[in-house]
């Protein structure tokens, strides 16, 4: 049973305020007509307008984004596909910057029916070196034999959880430009831009939307946005993606999508939707947010250093990557460790499923956007864990049941003193230094 649950991208640092307001305003503003179906294909007009001006206000957009550049989709993943099946035709290809979220394999390859093309780096440094974007873009593109349409990029970065600078997104964009493609920037967490002192030198979040355009070199109607409440807000469970595609130059697109999700969209979603974007408390909604994700972050990556393990400094986003296998641990393979982090109650992203080759051998994202004491415990239950795959390489067929018994009898913790065992205690120590 898993007890800790990182591998799972889910915002819980405000679920408690988000709840709040979206309470109250279904509590002041539900009537029987929602219960009805939406008569605007288009969307919500009151919430299209709420998206524009957060975009205007956070986004820095060089030209103003209006209501009618933005199309609604019941889900960023949902906008993703939409968008892809209509820009490409089956079989074309996507380069898609490595590593990248394993889940855009389903919805772009199984879904929209195209083909991921990754693009390679050496190092995870290079994904953010804007002469070794532009060398891996050229590699990737001459190397496909798939006709390519787009790139498509995480700002934040997802596994990286760093921010993409303005020269990076203008090597994209120009990149693009040159080659006739259209550019999909995927901004799901740009208002989880927590800083961190460890990362001096990261770029704060820019927005392909506040690219100047003529600088860019790239055609205005291939530039596309797309951006959910579900992790800024903590609210994945409502499913409205509110921008969901921002596109100012290309209204037949935004016709195609709009009308796609029009029967989607649940109108208490709209409502939920509205009761945040609306709401007086929405700046420090948002200063909040960063503040507990910077908190949380401090606590992983305290618990990280302490056992000596290496990971990129995050300043974005809900999880860090980091390398829980080091190479003196050569003989534990990623799936043995993710297998004692399993029969310990403990559930994490291995690196590998991040195409990022052999360089993301023994990486693993943890998720670390929940409240400190929740975190806390699972930092401590994951100490018992690695200290298990210390010794995993002794242990055969027979002994595999010998562990997952000792698992359960340790840190399954259906007693209180059985938590008791010295390894733990020697983490929670660990941990409760970094507290102070």
């Amino acid at each position: 049973m898993i007890q800790y649950d990182l591998s799972i991208a889910e915002n819980r640092c405000i679920q408690e305020e988000t709840t709040s307001l979206v309470r109250t305003f279904l509590h002041e503003k539900l009537e029987p007509s929602h219960l009805s179906y939406n008569k605007d294909i288009a969307g919500e007009p009151g919430l299209l307008s709420a998206l524009s001006n957060l975009f205007n206000a956070y986004f820095q957009p060089s030209e103003e984004v209006r209501p009618c550049h933005v199309a609604l989709a019941a889900g960023a993943s949902i906008c993703l596909t939409t968008l892809i099946r209509t820009l490409c035709n089956t079989g074309d290809g996507v380069l898609i910057p490595t590593p990248y979220w394993n889940g855009f394999d389903f919805h772009i390859a199984k879904q929209a029916q195209v083909h991921p093309v990754p693009v390679s780096f050496g190092k995870f440094t290079d994904s953010f070196d804007s002469a070794a974007i532009i060398r891996a873009l050229e590699e990737a593109m001459d190397s496909t034999s798939s006709p390519v349409k787009a790139v498509v990029v995480t700002n934040p970065h997802n596994p990286l959880g760093r921010c993409y600078s303005e020269d990076n997104l203008f090597s994209f964009a120009r990149f693009c430009g040159r080659r006739g493609l259209h550019f999909i920037s995927d901004e799901v967490y740009a208002l989880s831009n927590f800083g961190s002192k460890a990362a001096p030198g990261a770029s704060p979040f820019v927005s392909v939307l506040s690219l100047d355009s003529v600088q860019a070199e790239c055609e205005r109607s291939k530039v596309h946005v797309i951006w959910s409440m579900s992790k800024d807000f903590g609210c994945s469970g409502i499913r409205l993606l509110q921008s969901a595609l921002v596109s100012q130059k290309n209204p037949e697109l935004l016709k195609t999508l709009s009308f796609a999700g029009c029967l989607q969209i649940s109108n208490l979603a709209t409502l939920s939707a509205l009761g945040i974007l609306t709401a007086p408390q929405l700046p420090q909604l948002i200063s909040t947010n960063k503040d507990r994700l910077a908190e949380s972050y401090q606590i992983m990556t305290t618990f990280l250093e302490q056992r000596a393990l290496e990971y990129v400094p995050a300043t974005a986003g809900l999880y860090v990557f980091t390398k829980l296998l080091p190479a003196s641990e050569v003989g534990v393979s990623e799936a043995r460790l993710a297998e004692i982090l399993k029969a310990t109650g403990i559930a994490v992203g291995t690196g590998q499923a991040y195409h990022a080759g052999d360089a993301a051998r023994g990486w693993f994202r943890l998720v670390f956007s929940m409240r400190p004491q929740h975190l806390r415990d699972a930092l401590i239950q994951l100490g018992v864990a690695l200290d298990l795959a210390t010794t995993a390489e002794d242990q055969n067929m027979s002994g595999n049941r010998q562990l997952k018994l000792k698992t359960r009898r340790d840190v399954g913790c259906p007693r209180k003193e059985q938590q008791t065992s010295r390894v733990t205690k020697k983490n929670k120590s660990r941990i409760r230094q970094g507290e102070s």
